[in-house]
């Protein structure tokens, strides 16, 4: 979340096994819902299926971008710990060389 509305930071594609996939996929079924809960436009190579956004996830990634989203994101595993509301993203801060 940035400013309370939901920013798409870009899409994971590894770290997945076929049983994980398929466990994910019954609980998002759940979820599923007709229009995106993001504020900014979702651009993807294949067809989209939106869920509510109450899970929370884990990854791993490289960099962020210049355009804010995650360079070669990997799946980490489920935060249930962790309420959807409350994630933002974790953008390093610069620091001055002494």
């Amino acid at each position: 979340y940035q400013s309370k509305s939901l920013r798409f930071a870009g899409s994971v594609g590894t770290g997945f096994s076929a049983k994980l996939l398929h466990q994910l996929y019954g609980r998002l079924r759940t979820l599923e819902r007709k229009t995106s809960p993001f504020v900014n436009r979702v651009v993807a190579n294949s067809a989209i299926h939106w869920a509510s956004p109450e899970l929370v996830v884990a990854v791993r990634f490289s960099e962020w971008t210049r355009d804010g989203y995650l360079r070669q994101p990997a799946y980490l595993g489920l935060r249930p710990d962790k309420p959807a509301g409350d994630v933002t993203a974790e953008i390093p801060v610069q620091r001055e060389a002494p």
